[in-house]
């Protein structure tokens, strides 16, 4: 029998922690019906370090076995930890409160355990230092925190799924499905796999998350100067503007404006200035715009086929295929 355990604490992504525990009842009863066995495939268990922990929305999980005192499992689940939106102070403070799981962890991992973490559960990884520079996804909103908590670290956060055979990362929170499907894929078999998938009606397709990313702008910075600059590219990257102008707006080299204004944002000019007209088109298709043209156009782009390859590159879709899946449908 496999044991496989889920960590739970204190503000963590509810839904996650039942998500697992839905699919391993579904593997179960799956288990036993494919092999005419009143023996289930798999033990799980809620651990923590408290009886009880609140999910961030409140409601109360438990009661919860002591993760000093339990054996070790087969596998680890590290779900939702802490709400993707958090700025990087509250997530370092956050993690700080796990420092007493940590050990545990190492000598889990250590002793052959399969640790695989979704969503914020991943910087618990990094911490953990179980990574080694290995890259991890997590979710699209926390790329910013992550990088600057963990800057030796690699995220690859338009990934949904990156296994390490050892770690197991899995993106946003609702990706614990994909990743409790995957883990069951690795354990016993595709068949199980993806009859709990086609019985939990949960898409096995490990597809990436770059259609769901929103760009939010990094704000969340005392260079007052750079806002001027988020704020000056805001109101004009629909027009004919180039990175040359900001160098004459705002006097200093072009090299010096794009190392400052990739210190305090995450982004180079160029690359927030493509971010923009990206969530430009992507807001018309999701508003049911059927004209492309038009709405490149509109974003400040002349050159349509070049924008097409760059919408592509970054969602991993093109735009019809966008306005397909997240465009508004009227009856």
């Amino acid at each position: 029998m496999i044991n496989l355990q889920v960590l739970v604490s204190e503000r963590c992504i509810g839904a996650s922690i039942f998500t697992v525990l839905d699919i391993i009842t579904a593997a179960n009863f799956v288990y036993r019906k494919q092999q005419g066995t009143q023996q289930s495939l798999i033990d799980v268990k809620l651990i923590g370090a408290a009886d009880y922990q609140h999910a961030y929305n409140g409601q109360r999980i438990g009661p919860l076995d002591n993760m000093m005192t339990v054996e070790r499992p087969d596998v680890l689940i590290l779900p939702g930890l802490i709400e993707a939106v958090m700025p990087a102070g509250k997530i370092a403070e956050a993690l700080k409160a796990y420092d007493h799981w940590i050990p545990t962890l190492r000598r889990w991992h250590g002793s052959g355990t399969i640790v695989a973490a979704a969503c914020g559960g991943n910087l618990l990884l990094n911490a953990s230092g179980l990574t080694r520079q290995r890259p991890v996804t997590c979710h699209w909103a926390t790329e910013q925190a992550a990088k600057s908590l963990f800057p030796n670290e690699s995220f690859e956060v338009d990934k949904l799924l990156l296994d390490h055979g050892d770690i197991v990362s899995a993106g946003g929170a609702s990706a614990i499905g994909q990743l409790v499907l995957y883990i069951l894929e690795r354990m016993a078999g595709r068949d199980l796999a993806l009859y709990c998938a086609k019985l939990m009606l949960i898409d096995i397709a490990y597809r990436d998350q770059a259609p769901f990313a929103m760009f939010s702008p990094n704000k969340q910075h005392d260079d007052k100067l750079v806002r001027q600059m988020q704020d000056w590219l805001e109101q004009h990257y629909k027009g004919q503007i180039h990175v040359s102008e900001m160098v004459e707006k705002w006097p200093m080299s072009e090299r010096q404006l794009g190392r400052r204004f990739k210190q305090a944002t995450g982004e180079s000019p160029g690359a927030y200035l493509q971010k923009l007209r990206i969530e430009h088109v992507k807001r018309g298709l999701e508003s049911g715009q059927t004209n492309g043209h038009q709405l490149i156009w509109e974003a400040g782009y002349e050159d349509v086929s070049s924008f097409r390859r760059l919408f592509k590159r970054e969602t991993s879709m093109t735009m019809n295929e966008y306005r397909q899946r997240f465009g508004q449908r009227f009856a």
